[in-house]
């Protein structure tokens, strides 16, 4: 067993605050066989600000309370494993004390893979489920949320040929975004408007980059509000790199006019959908093809480029959307 415990404390005055700060922190950890360990950690954290005119708290204090136990493993440098679940209590201060703002229970798992013929792959999976006090809190932001992400990497033939992909899952909430479009001087705007029902009323999805600037008139701008929406969004990322510099030693004749090429392409997905949407579509980066109704946004980007001796390119492609 190894047993530990530390306490920090701290009391400070000043002509208008008065601070009481202390972060007790215990945790014990126990090695189970040689390759396994479990731990688990208790912590408080109080920064509590006080104004002595009144003795009411400062808006800047805090309080959280957390629990902790994580589950290692380290069978060698090739493989390494770890599994944590994490209870914590946010206080929030309420005029001269403090009241329970939140609870929030983490869940947290992460292997990691050195493997000669696949290359090196890292799993990470996190969970949390979040939930206020307040009900009126709660409706919007509380909710469970998850984040995950699976990075591949792999070289052939000493590094001439190298792949990588990045896969990333998640879901959380965000502001609902709402524009209004105001009318200005041609050419000064980014839009343009046409009816396309033809039913004289100005709707939001009939506001259109101008094609031309002198016919831009309408400027668009962002209304912010306190409405959230729950999403969910997953992206791939994918690189592939030849460089024929090191595919031979001795570089003569048209082996040296082969090493001088190499070539870099990279693709990028991400689609974000809503709650409408059905489970598979949420994992799935490229499910803007469809164009479904539950979709939010998207992006896309696609570069390649061919390069002689690191210069200039000789062939190079771009696109996004």
């Amino acid at each position: 067993y190894r047993f530990k415990l530390n306490y920090n404390y701290l009391v400070s005055n000043d002509l208008l605050e008065k601070s009481n700060f202390h972060r007790p922190t215990v945790s014990i950890q126990r090695r189970l066989t040689k390759n396994w360990k479990l731990s688990v950690q208790a912590l408080r954290d109080r920064n509590e600000r006080r104004f002595i005119a009144n003795d009411s708290i400062a808006a800047g204090s805090f309080f959280f309370d957390t629990y902790e136990t994580m589950l290692e493993n380290n069978t060698s440098e090739n493989f390494k494993f770890s599994f944590s679940a994490k209870h914590r209590l946010d206080y929030k201060a309420d005029t001269n004390q403090f009241s329970k703002l939140s609870r929030a229970t983490e869940a947290l798992l992460e292997t990691q893979w050195e493997l000669k013929r696949f290359g090196r792959l890292n799993f990470k999976l996190s969970g949390r489920d979040l939930n206020f006090i307040s009900k009126a809190m709660d409706d919007s932001l509380g909710s469970i949320y998850f984040l995950g992400n699976i990075d591949h990497q792999i070289q052939f033939f000493k590094k001439v040929i190298n792949f990588k992909n990045y896969y990333e899952l998640q879901s959380g909430v965000e502001p609902r975004q709402e524009y209004v479009f105001e009318e200005k001087r041609p050419g000064e705007g980014n839009f343009i408007y046409m009816d396309f029902n033809k039913d004289g009323i100005r709707q939001i999805y009939e506001y259109v980059y101008a094609p031309e600037i002198d016919t831009a008139r309408f400027v668009r701008f962002q209304l912010y509000n306190s409405e959230y929406i729950q999403i969910y969004q997953s992206s791939w990322n994918n690189f592939f790199t030849v460089d024929a510099r090191n595919l031979v030693k001795r570089q003569n004749g048209f082996l040296k006019v082969l090493a001088g090429f190499s070539f870099e392409s990279g693709l990028r997905f991400s689609s974000k959908v809503s709650t409408d949407s059905k489970v598979q579509d949420r994992l799935n980066p490229v499910y803007f093809i469809k164009n479904g109704s539950d979709l939010i946004a998207y992006s896309a980007s696609v570069q390649q480029s061919l390069y002689f001796n690191r210069a200039h390119p000789v062939y190079e492609f771009q696109a996004a959307y």
